[in-house]
């Protein structure tokens, strides 16, 4: 292991809600990020307790500063008199409250309150007893959250009861249930994760949070065979997870990269499977038109058939008409006898070439053209 002394890092202050962020890299360089847009002669802080640290109420942190540092933080946030930790829906407008600081679990005679705190809220402030009841909400909660022990059925009965009371996703005891769930659920995580990360989303001093929050559930959604929907959702959030670690801790950050990348890796995920739709689609078109291609180009066929049947019909109708007519008028009944005959030779000797017949010998004859038929009956020449 090794160890380094960063003269000028050490006098950075401290702040419950810092205005910048700083990380070590692999050359164990001391790297100062800005969270916020600084004004001259702006005090810069950073935080000396954890990401998760950073969201337990205002007691908490200031002991764990006065064990650890040896300082009571006065911080902008740990001064308010409502602290940011404890959220809790208004009864009035919906919008976000705030306990009054310190917890009332802690020993205080101060009547607690919760005020509507929301930027576009009703500024009501809530006291008396149906405060207390929804206190008394959350010391349960907060008395059994970090129970080791607890049963996964008891957690999310007390999830339910602390939803029901009014506290919001970004109270740190319900994200402190919903992070216990995750660890020791079989469940799909998906919900659990973004309900995780949408309370966080927007907090100033929970950027880290929310972008890491942001990548698992990115993970968790793009995992393998997510339809379409699923991996869109995921872009976003890794593109989400992307910024806010750039933010903090700059654009070589391993975890920003981790997110770039995985990013990109969902993105080319679902242009393939567009590629894929698109080719599915336009063969099953191709072939449904080329099925009634066939179809139609059959039934022309038929018809054409059926036309040519019909043309030839007709024709030797007419030709037996032709033909009958004629041997009417010579007073001859016997069928007519059609032979392909050379026309000079059938025209100098048509009676002996009939005798030769009705002895049983071969005229002798030239070969005709095919397409030249003589009747012996009507002596007319026709074409097939």
């Amino acid at each position: 292991e090794a160890g380094g002394l960063y003269l000028g890092a050490s006098m950075l202050s401290h702040s419950c809600g810092p205005n910048a962020a700083w990380h070590l890299d692999e050359a164990n360089n001391f790297n100062l990020h800005a969270r916020t847009d600084l004004e001259e002669e702006e005090e810069i802080t950073i935080s000396y307790l954890s990401v998760s640290e950073l969201c337990r109420p205002i007691p908490q942190r200031r002991e764990l500063l006065q064990s650890s540092k040896d300082f009571w933080c006065g911080c902008e946030r740990c001064a308010s008199e409502v602290d940011d930790a404890r959220a809790f829906r208004c009864r009035h407008c919906g919008s976000v409250a705030f306990a009054s600081s310190p917890s009332p679990s802690c020993s205080s005679t101060a009547e607690p309150f919760i005020a509507c705190s929301g930027p576009k809220g009703c500024k009501a402030v809530l006291q008396g007893e149906e405060v207390a009841r929804i206190l008394a909400v959350e010391d349960r909660v907060c008395d059994l959250v970090d129970d080791e022990d607890l049963d996964p059925n008891v957690l999310r009965d007390l999830l339910q009861e602390a939803e029901e009371s009014g506290l919001l996703g970004r109270h740190w005891g319900v994200d402190r249930i919903r992070e216990k769930l995750l660890a020791i659920s079989l469940e799909d995580p998906v919900e659990l994760l973004r309900a995780r990360t949408t309370a966080f989303e927007g907090i100033p001093w929970a950027v880290a949070k929310h972008a890491r929050l942001s990548l698992a559930l990115g993970r968790a959604l793009a995992v393998k065979g997510a339809d379409a929907d699923r991996l869109k959702e995921a872009i976003d959030l890794f593109g989400q997870a992307a910024t806010g670690l750039a933010l903090l801790f700059g654009d070589d950050d391993p975890e920003h990269h981790e997110a770039e990348k995985l990013r990109e890796d969902a993105m080319k995920r679902v242009m393939s499977a567009a590629i894929c739709r698109g080719r599915a689609a336009s063969t099953q078109s191709n072939g449904a038109g080329d099925a009634l291609s066939l179809e139609t180009e059959t039934e022309e066929e038929r018809a054409k058939r059926k036309l040519q049947r019909l043309d030839l019909r007709s024709g030797r109708d007419e030709e037996e008409d032709e033909d009958q007519g004629a041997d009417n008028g010579n007073n001859n009944n016997h069928e007519d006898q059609e032979e392909v005959v050379e026309p000079k030779a059938v025209a100098s000797k048509p009676e002996t070439s009939s005798k030769k017949n009705k002895k049983g010998g071969e005229p002798a004859v030239a070969e005709a053209p095919k397409s030249t038929k003589y009747s012996m009956a009507s002596g007319r020449k026709h074409k097939r």
